[in-house]
């Protein structure tokens, strides 16, 4: 009788043993007690928003510095990795940025030179920043063990602190509207959740349910787009989220990339064992003459233009291993007219920068007069003065 417990205790702790392997060979051990056996369901993390005050880990010196900028075409203007940045609406000549590790934010005057730091609120692992229009609230992500956790700052002037609100674990897909609301989705068993959260109300309203699971959401104005996430191995469609509805905007095509810019719909995808970029502009299919990559665009002044960034050639592995950082991309700056399918290159970036630049988060001023992008090999800040 006793021979026989001792066998079933032994047998029932050696499984217990290879279950907990098993677990931590797949996902690492947990770094904070909410991560244990999340990644299983059992414990979920949290779905709702919670408000909280964060105050400076330490009573840190705000700094303030005079840079060396010069008045040439191509400069860098941070030796700080960036996790993310925006041109001010109100003030044209000034950016303000997140520093990536800390979440500290800057602002830096393009005419003075002179940059200040505006936050001393340190979010450790920072990895992106997304600004609202009016600069008046920064979404930071961070990474907290295999979970993303976004939290949505308000910036005051004059303090130290940050008031967050946090996302949902793992909300994907982050931008805010004109008016400061955000726009955010999550997965859920094979499905994508799309939401709209007032910063005001703190309300959260479901917008849509897409039976698509690992995709990509572009949000315009007044409207949603949703498509795969590139892959050289499948075929995917863009489509419009309507009234509940999806209505296809393109074709099935291999690899595809597609986002959105105003009404026009832009795309790139694999032909001839190289990715190739269409534009759909009025209703009409143009083929373009080079690769279109959503956070490597950004519009013009003049309706139909764009400013991109793109290397000269590209292969059928270019966009997937990009997104996944295997390779870095020698990018140019071009002038695309998306009517005419012509691009023109108006900045030899390799040439100017005597380097290679990987071109990420193009945004242009708002009349258009410099171009800010961050350089994904070392995350720093650049601008391109356009016509010097």
């Amino acid at each position: 009788m006793n021979r026989t417990l001792i066998i079933t205790t032994g047998i029932l702790f050696i499984l217990l043993m290879l279950v907990m392997w098993g677990y931590l060979f797949m996902y690492g051990a947990p770094k904070q007690t909410r991560e244990v056996f999340s990644n299983l369901g059992i414990i979920p993390t949290s779905d709702t928003q919670t408000t909280r005050t964060v105050e400076a880990l330490a009573p840190l010196q705000k700094n303030e510095s005079r840079l060396s900028l010069g008045s040439g075409p191509l400069e860098q203007i941070t030796t700080r990795a960036v996790a993310g940045f925006t041109f001010l609406a109100d003030e044209p000549n000034t950016i303000i940025y997140a520093e990536r590790g800390t979440g500290h934010i800057y602002e830096i005057n393009l005419t003075s030179s002179l940059e200040r730091q505006i936050s001393v609120t340190t979010l450790p692992q920072t990895v992106s920043a997304i600004f609202s229009p009016n600069a008046s609230y920064v979404a930071l992500t961070v990474y907290e063990g295999y979970n993303k956790k976004t939290t949505v700052g308000t910036l005051q002037k004059g303090s130290d602190s940050m008031s967050f609100t946090d996302l949902p674990y793992n909300a994907d897909n982050i931008a805010f509207t004109q008016d400061s609301k955000i726009h955010y989705t999550r997965r859920e068993a094979h499905k994508t959740l799309g939401y709209l959260f007032d910063m005001t109300s703190k309300k959260e309203t479901l917008l849509f349910s897409a039976l698509q699971n690992d995709a990509t959401v572009n949000w315009t104005d007044s409207k949603a787009f949703i498509a795969p996430k590139p892959t050289r191995f499948f075929e995917g469609a863009m489509y419009e989220i309507a009234s509940g509805k999806l209505i296809p905007k393109t074709t099935m095509l291999l690899g595809l990339h597609a986002f959105a810019v105003g009404e026009n719909i832009l795309y790139s995808y694999i032909q001839d064992k190289q990715y190739v970029g269409e534009a759909i502009v009025g209703g009409k299919i143009i083929k373009q003459a080079i690769v279109l990559i959503a956070n490597k665009c950004t519009s013009d002044t003049t309706v139909g233009n764009l400013w991109c960034a793109a290397p000269l050639t590209t292969s059928s592995t270019y966009l997937e291993s990009w997104y996944k950082g295997e390779i870095i991309s020698e990018d140019y700056l071009w002038h695309v007219n998306l009517i005419s399918g012509e691009a023109t290159v108006t900045g030899d970036f390799p040439k100017l920068a005597q380097q290679t630049l990987d071109v990420s988060t193009l945004t242009a001023s708002h009349d258009t007069s410099s171009l800010l992008f961050i350089n994904k090999t070392d995350q720093t800040l650049w601008i391109y003065r356009v016509g010097k």
